[in-house]
């Protein structure tokens, strides 16, 4: 790598700590471009070379926190109970929520909301993470039909789908609701995934 790619890095990666630090310390909307490019060191021209708008660099963000994560839904399917395998899952989308407090999220589920231009990218981009969850847990379920830990008389998608509105519909009551505690959403998700596939195991399964 020479040395003006090895800058470029460098200044990316200092942009999005930087950016993961102030909208972790006060929220989306009071973070602006500025800020980060002032205080990652790089001119605010600069900063826009590497990501067009705020929106953005909060997907780009979004995107390193989950590689550092190491989502692969192959590595969840080495538990002999497929509904663990499944619950250790959606566990693992959990820990991501967990990397900003709730207001942080209340703001980006208004800008999700808003109709101005910028935040149609973002609803863009978040609405192509969640085809992604659904396509990974689409295939975590065949590859545990595959083993024949979970019956194969039910369509995988179909299963991913609905998997996937129960954690949005419980992750968005969590964000919303103050009082809601993470070990009361994990024990929520837990018993209705158990609701979703405790029948869908073979009789010489679990």
């Amino acid at each position: 790598m020479s040395l003006r790619e090895q800058k470029k890095q460098y200044n990316r990666t200092a942009i999005l700590n930087t950016a993961g630090r102030l909208f972790f310390e006060q929220g989306y909307t009071k973070t602006t471009m500025a800020e980060v490019a002032k205080q990652s060191a790089v001119g605010v021209g600069t900063i826009y070379n590497y990501f067009p708008s705020k929106s953005d660099l909060l997907l780009n963000l979004f995107a390193a926190e989950s590689d550092q994560l190491a989502l692969e839904p192959a590595s969840f399917c080495a538990h002999d109970s497929p509904v663990q395998c499944i619950q250790d899952w959606v566990r693992s989308m959990v820990d991501f929520f967990r990397l900003y407090p709730k207001a942080f999220w209340r703001e980006v589920m208004q800008a999700f909301a808003d109709n101005v231009d910028e935040n149609r990218e973002l609803r863009k981009g978040l609405f192509q993470w969640d085809y992604q969850f659904i396509d990974q847990t689409e295939k975590l379920i065949a590859t545990l039909q595959t083993q024949k830990k979970l019956d194969t008389d039910f369509s995988a998608k179909e299963a991913a789908i609905t998997l996937y509105s129960v954690l949005a519909f419980q992750l968005l009551a969590f964000i919303y609701e103050e009082v809601m505690t993470e070990e009361e959403l994990e024990a929520r998700l837990e018993r209705q995934i158990l609701f979703i596939f405790s029948e869908k195991t073979p009789a010489t399964g679990e």
